[in-house]
């Protein structure tokens, strides 16, 4: 494996690798220092070409334009998207018509932060497929042509727009969609369930009040991390495919998206699968509870046939500010310190509702003794801050050999 670096921009720079990913040698470009600027860093990998000079390019100059923007106010998310002008030049390409970025999920031989988001070109249509159907249909079809799981993150320069038959999807007919990538819906023995984090809520109960109580909506959800298969589907096929990554028992199957239908003529509400997602037709007491618990952020069961419906609420969330390499040398094992970080979160909880907030941020350091250092966002107060504050750091955590830090979220 080669490295460079290049400055980019004051405070940000860019490591450019020469490696092996897959058994096909290309290049990754990987930001560092956006994170200074609340945004995840970035990942660009393509497939190394004969012709190559040292260090191409033109993903430099993309990265270069997005680093301006995010330092500008700009931020990209999981399930992003960035379209370009027509007759736009992007990566040598006049058919990059936008790109999608989407959780890194590795890059051999390269360590990259749990958060980094991998930049996915698109191609002629597919852009404004994605906007209608999202990312997850995509991303699906590609791993099927790559055999890669759960989707390939390395761009193919040679690679022609997907041709797909203009053929009816059931997402058509002007039927309201929520993009929500980090939402995740799956079956699995029987069973549908729709897990949404708490950062999602007032986005989706936002988009519902808009959509009327008899009218279909889905949620394009993203490919669930801890499926062991997802669903693949193509314009023309009467059922999906279903890709499964090697050694996996393929039991819990991630959709693409999950869709909502309510009639006043249904007497039974019944739930299974179409086409790469899951479909759910509800009697009206029904669709108007699920779309209650939707827009409180509360979970939700109901007993479909043939399938079951679950809806999974999480108010919490700890995300690892050190990368894999580093925790492995702090000797930091995330189930020996979940019993303190369970303790902090209801901590947060008991201050949320005693303060009347709703939603509260902290960031912690776990020192080489043991000791819980607390740091609050800038300008962020609260009655009992102190009282929380102390409350933490009176906490003991394992010790690690280097410190750890982590921020924690919590909702009600």
């Amino acid at each position: 494996m080669k490295h460079w670096t290049v400055e980019l921009l004051p405070q940000v720079v860019v490591h450019v690798y020469l490696h092996t990913h897959l058994g096909q040698p290309c290049w990754s470009y990987l930001t560092e220092g956006l994170r200074a600027f609340d945004q995840s860093e970035l990942a660009f990998s393509w497939l190394q070409d004969p012709d190559d000079v040292p260090i191409p390019p033109r993903p430099l100059e993309f990265l270069e334009t997005v680093c301006r923007l995010v330092r500008g106010e700009h931020r990209v998310g999981p399930g992003s998207l960035t379209g370009f002008a027509k007759g736009s030049q992007v990566f040598g390409r006049k058919d990059v018509t936008g790109v999608l970025y989407l959780p890194c999920p590795g890059l051999q031989e390269i360590c990259i932060h749990s958060d980094t988001l991998s930049v996915i070109p698109l191609l002629g249509k597919e852009l404004e497929r994605v906007r209608d159907e999202g990312p997850a249909r995509h991303v699906a079809r590609s791993a099927m042509r790559s055999r890669v799981y759960p989707y390939p993150v390395v761009f193919d320069r040679k690679r022609k727009a997907e041709r797909l038959k203009k053929l009816d999807s059931i997402l058509g007919f002007g039927m309201p969609v929520i993009h929500s990538w980090m939402s995740h819906a799956w079956s699995e023995e029987g069973r549908l369930t729709l897990r949404i984090p708490y950062y999602e809520r007032d986005m989706i109960a936002r988009a519902l009040e808009n959509i009327p109580l008899e009218r279909p909506f889905s949620i394009l959800t993203g490919i669930a991390p801890d499926a062991d298969g997802t669903l693949v589907w193509i314009p023309g096929q009467e059922q999906a495919e279903v890709l499964i990554p090697p050694g996996s028992p393929g039991l819990r199957l991630s959709g693409n998206f999950i869709m909502f239908a309510g009639h006043r003529d249904y007497t039974v509400s019944q739930g299974g699968w179409s086409e790469d997602g899951f479909r759910l037709a509800l009697r009206l007491d029904d669709q108007k509870a699920l779309r209650q618990a939707l827009c409180r952020g509360e979970a939700f069961e109901l007993d479909s046939q043939p399938y079951s419906l679950t809806v999974e609420t999480s108010n919490n969330q700890v995300m690892l500010l050190n990368d894999e390499d580093y925790l492995e040398e702090a000797g930091f094992v995330a189930q020996d310190n979940a019993p303190m970080l369970e303790e902090i979160l209801k901590l947060m909880q008991a201050t949320l509702k005693r303060d009347e907030l709703r939603s509260l941020a902290m960031r912690i350091q776990i020192d080489p003794d043991g000791a819980v250092g607390v740091m609050f966002p800038e300008d962020f107060e609260f009655a009992s801050k102190n009282q929380l504050g102390v409350e933490v750091m009176a906490l003991r955590a394992p010790p690690p050999r280097l410190p750890v830090q982590m921020e924690l979220h919590c909702q009600l």
